[in-house]
């Protein structure tokens, strides 16, 4: 069998979804593969694209749209940010101190970093300096993670993935 993947969709909360939306959008700003509809799946592939023109049910503002391939298992994707907020590993540290912990912890077992807020911070910014993490992470870099958390759940359903392929 080959690789498939689509578009997930993830509810806001209303009824101001416009607001909602462009908090949580704000807030996912540096972990930019949450919020990318082609990501995962080959450049060239257009079924995401063409999928949402063909169903405005699905849109923004009511939805955070993400995407998902089974071709890349290694990146993180929207159906990762659940077990991301219910994680709470790190709730007490900011996100700055997030990057010093992952640059200074002594012993990186693999329990270590399977933990999803390591995973996340990995992903994107595993070949970046101190200085370029923290200018990327711009208004979240001193806020803590627990504060973050309640943010995107105040604002998202999490409970209520939608998940449609669109390509195989």
């Amino acid at each position: 069998m080959g690789a498939d993947g689509g578009l997930i969709f993830l509810p806001i909360k209303g009824p101001d979804y416009l607001t909602n939306w462009l908090k949580v959008k704000d807030l996912l700003k540096p972990f930019y593969q949450y919020l990318d509809t082609d990501g995962v799946s080959c450049v060239a592939e257009n079924a995401n694209n063409n999928y949402l023109k063909n169903n405005s049910y699905f849109n923004s503002p009511k939805f955070l749209i993400g995407c998902y391939g089974t071709d890349r298992p290694d990146c993180i994707s929207l159906s990762n940010l659940p077990s991301l907020l219910n994680d709470n590993s790190f709730n007490s540290l900011t996100f700055e101190e997030l990057d010093l912990e992952i640059r200074t912890c002594p012993n990186k077992d693999s329990y270590y970093l399977n933990l999803p807020f390591i995973k996340l911070m990995e992903a994107h910014f595993h070949f970046s300096s101190r200085e370029e993490v923290i200018l990327s992470l711009d208004n979240i870099a001193n806020m803590t993670i627990s504060l973050w958390s309640s943010q995107l759940k105040e604002r998202l359903i999490i409970g209520n993935l939608t998940y449609e392929e669109t390509w195989t």
